[in-house]
């Protein structure tokens, strides 16, 4: 709920609309926290618009249509009774409204599943949070990492698997946009721009071994592939990706298509 409500409040202020399905739980927090942010959110009901369900959200609902926040919609005639198979087949409408998905928690049989595949078939990005590998209700959204969902813990997280309009979200990853042909490779290291030169000065973040600093460091100088960060630091290439894979979860790089990577903006203190 806690993690829903942060993700809501993020987009929502990055000029997101959050769209979810009403539903107790994950769904309400994800709304609530858009509303929180100022922001706009629909909600896609799996039942006929002249029921409120869950009935305890009638206020919730309420305030979105009447501040001009969003939209209640439903694919359903206005006096359909409440369906259990509704709920699933509604799942496709929120996924199809959306530019990405993100699974906040879901077990391994979950209706957020259901969505996510939806997304994936619609050629839209799925996001999921990891959770902790004992818990029951993170077993679905792990599964989904495993099977080649986006990792997400932070905003950047989404905003870069976004292209152009994850860049004017707020996203700019280092070592893009300034160097043209020359952003990767060693080509990067003579044309330094003062974008890169500033990514060089920046600090390195805390708890990183010694891989790690190496890795990050050889970044500096612009984004690469792997193979280019195996013929850059001269480490072996198992163990240059596994760190790059570490670097990525402690949220000191960036992961863009085709296994490039690139350092991570940090805000100056």
């Amino acid at each position: 709920m806690e993690q829903a409500e942060r993700f809501g409040q993020l987009l929502a202020r990055a000029g997101f609309t959050i769209v979810s399905g009403g539903a107790r739980g994950i769904d309400t927090a994800s709304h609530r926290g858009a509303l929180s942010a100022g922001g706009r959110t629909i909600a896609v009901m799996g039942c006929g618009l002249r029921q409120t369900y869950p009935p305890e959200n009638a206020e919730l609902f309420e305030r979105i249509v009447a501040d001009g926040r969003g939209a209640i919609v439903s694919e359903q005639p206005m006096r359909t009774e409440i369906r259990a198979g509704n709920f699933h087949s509604r799942n496709r409408i929120i996924s199809g409204l959306s530019l990405g998905v993100l699974v906040v928690e879901a077990a391994r049989r979950s209706g957020a599943l259901i969505t996510a595949r939806q997304a994936a078939e619609q050629g839209r990005d799925v996001f999921a949070l990891p959770g902790r590998a004992d818990s029951p209700m993170s077993a679905g959204t792990n599964s989904l990492i495993r099977d080649g969902a986006i990792l997400a813990t932070s905003l950047d997280d989404i905003l870069e698997h976004l292209g152009p309009v994850g860049e004017r979200m707020g996203f700019t990853p280092v070592g893009y946009g300034d160097g043209g042909d020359g952003a990767t490779g060693d080509g990067a290291a003579d044309g330094a721009t003062g974008d890169r030169a500033a990514a060089g000065s920046q600090k390195l973040p805390p708890g990183l071994d010694e891989t790690e600093t190496t890795l990050l460091t050889a970044l500096t100088a612009g984004a690469m592939n792997l193979d280019e960060l195996v013929r850059h630091t001269e480490l072996p290439s198992g163990q240059v990706a596994a760190s790059m894979t570490m670097l990525v979860l402690k949220g000191a790089v960036t992961q863009q298509p085709g296994n490039i990577f690139a350092r991570k903006r940090r805000p100056e203190a």
